[in-house]
């Protein structure tokens, strides 16, 4: 005989209710596992044996995911304005005349006479990138804050696009004026103030600097002319052709 019942609680009451398992013991049957019971008739006594046999249920477990929430971190990308940082060197001979050459070469580009840049820079700042005036003029070629917008310079303690700023004013003043010594003027007192008075402003700064400005310009230009004079090639001697008629009336004609 086999019998097989679920639920080992509930098998092993009905079984202890009926006698039916005299003697057995059940207690490491499981709670809610698999009672098998067996009888069989022992071959040499012929008396019945019982067995029972207890499978231990398969409890499974349930393992729920853990849902992780993703938190979007927005990446904040912030620009830094362009601060006009004043450097804290000045430069070096070698920088001095790499701007030198700056000056020539952007001058030109923007149709300026380069001596003209040259002796205003001089009488501006004397080549001092660093230079401010009372007035809060900045830099190489002294520009306010309100030309240096003007003119689309970013950094005015940069000499390069200070001086590039400055030689844009210059040629806007040119085509305003022709007349070199209202250009002078109008850089240091505006053009609105040349144009209002039609001449240099009676102002003593501003005829200061023109005069200033005025002399290191002839200075620039004789010295140009001069070391064209000596980059020249030396001229040829000038040669004298004698001329004489020999005694039987021939002309000859002799270069010394």
């Amino acid at each position: 005989m086999h019998i097989c019942l679920q639920g080992a609680g509930r098998v092993l009451v009905a079984l202890a209710m009926a006698g039916a398992l005299p003697g057995a013991n059940f207690a490491s049957a499981p709670a809610d596992g698999r009672v098998t019971l067996k009888v069989r008739a022992d071959r040499r006594t012929g008396r019945l044996v019982q067995s029972v046999t207890a499978t231990p249920a398969i409890t499974t477990r349930v393992i729920e995911p853990r849902v992780v929430e993703a938190v979007a971190v927005e990446a904040r990308v912030v620009e830094a304005p362009v601060v006009a940082t004043k450097p804290s060197a000045r430069p070096g001979a070698e920088q001095a005349g790499t701007l030198s050459q700056f000056i020539d070469h952007t001058a030109a580009a923007y149709d300026v006479d380069p001596l003209l840049v040259h002796s205003m820079i001089r009488a501006e700042s004397n080549y001092n990138p660093h230079a401010i005036s009372h007035r809060g003029a900045q830099g190489i070629m002294q520009l306010m804050p309100a030309t240096a917008r003007r003119f689309d310079v970013r950094n005015v303690w940069d000499a390069r696009q200070n001086i590039e700023g400055g030689i844009r004013y210059i040629r806007f003043l040119n085509t305003l004026f022709t007349d070199k010594r209202l250009v002078v003027a109008a850089y240091n007192a505006g053009e609105g103030a040349v144009q209002r008075y039609g001449w240099i402003p009676p102002y003593a700064e501003t005829y200061e600097y023109v005069r200033r400005v005025n002399n290191f310009y002839a200075q620039a230009k004789k010295q140009a002319a001069t070391q064209v004079a000596q980059s020249a090639p030396p001229a040829e001697p000038v040669r004298r052709i004698t001329e004489f008629t020999d005694s039987e009336g021939r002309v000859h004609l002799v270069m010394q």
